[in-house]
């Protein structure tokens, strides 16, 4: 065996330079062992004298005594490293010195290193640029990283640390030369050149490198100068970064964070609008929108923002007003009239609906059809036409109690019901055509038509099958005590009950632009989510609890006991099956279940009817008692009361932030009116006089006259192709425009940093001021003793040396 290296007990001790000593402890066993002598670590580095004197000469600057030092000394390591791994040069650098970065770089042996990005993070242009021109003059790429740093990481480069600190004037320097970040790639990407079938999720490495490249991309100061759309850029890194939040859960809190910051960005650039012009040229953008049939839908950008959820940038006030003023084009007045002249205005709506959308019909262009196609007029008309499909249904339910036979209902209404849903399903059919099912699914409100329209069409099915099933059995008068318990009059009773419900349900989709009904929709929307999430711990445990207390009650199944006075008891049959064991267990939410349901009855054993032999397994009674009690706290006490917390908790987030939650959801609601069709279902089934006219026309430029614009498409069926920008408004006026939107952010940070500095001066300098009150109170105090004598010079002095070897915090005498 090797030599052992040998230790001995010390004890420790506190010594007045802070260090410590071993020390007598109680026992043997509880002694350290210390080495006898110092072994220094192999791994740091170590400045001998001469480096020491070298690193003191560059901190202080002197340019020329490191001159003659070198000189002197022609072997010196110019590349030595103290204990924080940091060289000569990258001193000078992060003191500032310009001459003395310029000195050392003049030696060829001299290493770089990182010491560019020391110079970014201090931000001195000059310096970056000399160093940056070094590397030039060695071949070497001005951008790239630097893997043994101590300070930065392996996938730092300069133009990243410049957008982590929000240097302007580093990060035009950096572009100008060059420099760019690669867009990394987003966590639930599959492409073949570098993500398929690679384990990104598990390497901390990939998940740090993509996190520091999505900060540097959020940059305000990087946007405003790399991105030709800022707006646009924030927009779909914002959603984006929501994507890696939802995927990355190890970085989420860090990605929702930089997604606030982007989205912040955007809505400072909106706020700084100063005219309605300037909003509308900016909401006017078409950038990332599909264009259907060459006719941008108005205000493109803000589609854009309602798809990536931007919902500050949606409810802010200057994106508001224009929205307002739109939604109530031709209705300028509405906002001053009385609640009497404007129900006046609505009222028409309800009466005349028809004769208005015949007129519609027959003269598309007329003065009183631009008129209706006001987004306002068109929620009217909308409105209304749901009311009375509404009130045909509730009319038909009660006409429907009048006939208890098999077979479809006959009131005569039905038509009526038929040809609605089928204007409600060629509505939501075009607009798949149309935006893409994509859009469309995204959307909650289009899942809940769906399912509505749905049931409905079942239930027309229904009716049919029924219809048929009476003519061919002429069974129609067959009472309903007989009928088969999946008879297809009973299924479809049963669907247009639920399918009632659901179009009653659909006038939620109008309370959102009302300022008081708006937030609770909201709110109702958010507690859904919650009851989902609850409802899948609920199931899990209902279904463990009915396992268990069904396997426990089966063997009892037909036991009949007969006491001694004749009573007869049946086993309960709460839980002799598994779908009765959910039920009692269900209902018991509710404290709607027998008392007597975890009761075990046994048949009598024998004995006669004055002295029956009863048996009692009391036990397996027990088992059942106490797993029925542990259910009820479990989920009644617990998972109900953990549910009331969630949905408070989504109330108050959606009360919290009320007016900007119930801005954005009117907002969705006057976009689709903007986008929506002028006439309401079922009118929309009837072409017009100007679908008529459009389409003559298009077959005679395309067949007679050879017309080029005339196009086909099975997206857009025939169309003109007309000319459009690209853009929507004059991309020269728009690059003016983010010009000046970006200089006056630029502008406003520049006066908060200055205000900010001047907060703090102010409050060091009130800070200097209290503790120079505060001495002269304790010069008074220390004046005088006990009494009202003054104390003398020498007791002063004492008693101040006293006080300034007191720790702070310590209890004054």
């Amino acid at each position: 065996m090797g030599r052992k290296r040998q230790y001995q007990y010390q004890k420790l001790q506190k010594v007045d330079s802070g260090t410590s000593v071993a020390v007598d402890l109680a026992s043997k066993d509880s002694y350290l062992y210390i080495p006898n002598r110092f072994n220094p670590s192999l791994l740091l580095p170590r400045l001998d004298e001469e480096e020491v004197v070298f690193f003191e000469l560059v901190k202080k600057g002197a340019v020329e005594d490191v001159l003659c030092f070198l000189e002197e000394r022609e072997d010196f390591n110019i590349n030595c490293q103290n204990y924080q791994g940091s060289t000569a040069l990258q001193v000078a650098v992060k003191h500032g010195h310009w001459e003395m970065v310029h000195c050392l770089l003049q030696y060829e042996l001299i290493f770089i290193g990182d010491s560019v990005l020391h110079a970014v993070e201090h931000g001195d242009c000059k310096i970056v640029e000399l160093l940056l021109d070094k590397l030039s003059e060695t071949e070497s790429e001005e951008d790239a990283t630097y893997a043994d740093s101590t300070d930065f990481t392996p996938d730092t480069t300069p133009l990243m640390l410049a957008a982590h600190t929000e240097n302007y004037e580093m990060i035009r320097l950096l572009l100008e030369r060059g420099h760019h970040i690669d867009h990394p790639h987003k966590p639930d990407c599959n492409c073949k050149q570098k993500c398929k079938g690679a384990v990104k999720l598990h390497n901390l490495n990939e998940l740090q490198t993509r996190y520091n490249a999505y900060r540097a991309l959020a940059s305000p100061a990087y946007i405003s100068q790399s991105a030709s759309d800022p707006i646009y850029t924030a927009f779909t890194l914002s959603h984006e970064l929501e994507r890696c939040a939802a995927i990355e859960k190890e970085y989420r809190q860090e990605y929702e964070n930089i997604a606030k910051k982007v989205e912040i960005f955007a809505v400072s650039l909106l706020g700084h609008c100063r005219t309605t012009k300037e909003v509308e040229m900016l909401l006017e953008r078409t950038d990332g929108v599909s264009v259907i049939q060459n006719k941008p839908a108005k205000y493109p950008r803000l589609s854009l923002a309602i798809q990536c959820e931007q919902k500050k940038f949606v409810a802010h006030p200057n994106c508001q007003q224009v929205m307002s003023a739109a939604w109530l084009e031709g209705l300028g007045e509405w906002k001053r009239m009385s609640f009497w002249e404007r129900a006046a205005r609505i009222i028409p709506h309800f009466v005349f609906l028809p004769f208005v959308c015949l007129l519609y019909i027959l003269a598309p262009n007329s003065k009183f059809a631009k008129f209706l196609s006001c987004p306002m007029n068109k929620f009217f008309n909308w409105t209304a036409s749901y009311i009375m499909f509404l009130l045909i249904l509730f009319i038909q339910n009660d006409l429907d109690q009048v006939d208890y036979m098999r077979g479809p209902p006959n009131s005569g209404l039905e038509w009526l019901i038929v040809v609605y849903i089928l204007g409600l399903f060629w509505l939501d059919l075009k607009e798949v055509w149309c935006e893409g099912w994509r859009k469309y699914f995204r959307q909650w409100w289009n899942w809940y038509d769906i399912f509505l329209i749905s049931t409905f069409f079942v239930t027309f099915v229904m009716w049919l099958v029924a219809y048929q099933d009476v003519i061919q059995n002429e069974n129609r008068y067959v009472e309903r005590k007989y009928w088969y318990k999946y008879d297809p009059t009973l299924i479809a009773e049963g669907l247009f009950a639920v399918a009632t419900l659901l179009s009653f349900g659909r006038l939620l989709w109008i309370f959102q632009l009302n300022h008081n009904l708006g937030p609770l929709q909201v709110s109702i929307s958010r507690m859904f989510k919650d009851i989902i999430e609850f409802l899948c711990i609920f199931f899990l445990i209902i279904f463990s609890f009915a396992t268990g207390l069904t396997k426990l009650y089966y063997y009892y199944k037909n036991q009949v006991q007969i006491d001694a006075d004749g009573n007869v008891r049946y086993q309960s049959t709460a839980f002799l099956t598994f779908q009765s064991t959910l039920k009692t267990l269900f209902w018991s939410l509710f404290a709607l279940s027998p008392l007597d349901s975890a009761d075990v009855v046994v048949s009598n054993i024998g004995g006669n009817r004055t002295h029956p032999i009863i048996n009692k397994h009391t036990f397996t009674e027990l088992i059942g008692y106490v797993m029925f009690a542990v259910y009820h706290v479990i989920v009644i006490i617990i998972l109900v009361n953990m549910l009331i917390a969630m949905m408070s908790d989504s109330f108050q987030k959606v009360q919290n932030n009320a007016d900007v939650e119930w801005k954005y959801s009117r907002t969705k609601v006057w976009v689709s009116y903007f986008e929506a069709g002028t006439l309401p279902p079922p009118f929309n089934l009837i072409p017009s006089v100007k679908s008529f006219s459009r389409l003559l026309n298009w077959f005679m430029a395309k067949f007679c006259g050879n017309d080029a614009s005339a196009k086909f498409s099975f997206k857009r069926c025939c169309y003109f192709e007309e000319p459009v920008t690209e853009h929507g408004p004059d991309e020269g006026l728009y690059k003016l425009l983010m010009g000046r939107l970006v200089q006056r952010y630029f502008s406003k940070k520049a006066r908060e940093k200055v205000n900010l500095a001047a907060t703090r001066a102010s409050i060091h300098h009130l800070t200097a001021e209290v503790r120079e009150l505060r001495g002269l109170t304790m010069d008074l105090l220390d004046s005088y003793g006990d009494g009202h004598e003054p104390r003398s010079p020498k007791s002063r002095e004492s008693l101040r040396s006293q006080r300034a070897q007191e720790p702070r915090g310590s209890p004054k005498s």
